[in-house]
């Protein structure tokens, strides 16, 4: 028996959110806009996912499909972090490690040892383009002026040409390792925002 698609799409509508939601997963049919998430079904796929990777940040578990892309941190830290310790699941927060100062949850023990940096950079170096790169820039994208992130109190060397000639190669080098790309402006890199 063959059906019209106007057919099906009024057969379809007609099914409750349960059944919907059952004849979904025996077709395998994703839809990316899920506006109700049962996070009962979430928490153990959650719980697999740490036990196995020890620590995850929330950018992980959006591009594994476990969780939905607009998740708030706040919303996941209520609904699954906290019903994993109340199952007597060890989950510790981590800040200061992943980009834009985003939450790491890691397993005791599985902690990511955080970068101390100095506070002024007196002289042109590699790890002042370091912390430039992983601290001032800190997972931004588009076109950016690395050089306006930096203030001459924590960079004294900024005034003077001869050591931003030299500063510059180190800073460009650390920036391509996390994919920026730069033209003829001095100190103007352009990263392309990843989907």
């Amino acid at each position: 028996m063959d059906f019209t698609l106007d057919e099906l799409s009024k057969a379809y509508a007609l099914l409750s959110d349960a059944e919907k939601a059952a004849f979904n997963k025996e077709h395998g049919l994703v839809f990316n806009q899920r506006k109700n998430i049962s996070w009962k079904e979430v928490i153990p796929t959650v719980r697999r996912y740490i036990e196995e990777k020890k620590s995850f940040g929330l950018d992980d578990l959006k591009k594994e499909g476990i969780i939905p892309k607009d998740t708030k941190g706040q919303t996941f830290r209520r609904c699954v972090i906290k019903p994993l310790c109340d199952q007597g699941l060890n989950i510790q927060i981590q800040k200061g490690v992943l980009k834009r100062n985003a939450p790491l949850y890691h397993l005791e023990g599985h902690a990511i040892e955080e970068i101390k940096f100095a506070s002024v950079f007196d002289s042109p170096s590699r790890a002042a383009a370091t912390y430039v790169v992983e601290v001032l820039v800190n997972g931004q994208t588009g076109n950016l002026d690395l050089r306006k992130l930096m203030t001459k109190k924590q960079f004294p060397f900024i005034a003077d040409t001869k050591s931003m000639s030299v500063f510059r190669p180190l800073l460009y080098d650390e920036a391509g390792k996390h994919g920026w790309r730069f033209g003829s402006k001095p100190f103007v890199g352009t990263k392309e925002a990843k989907e």
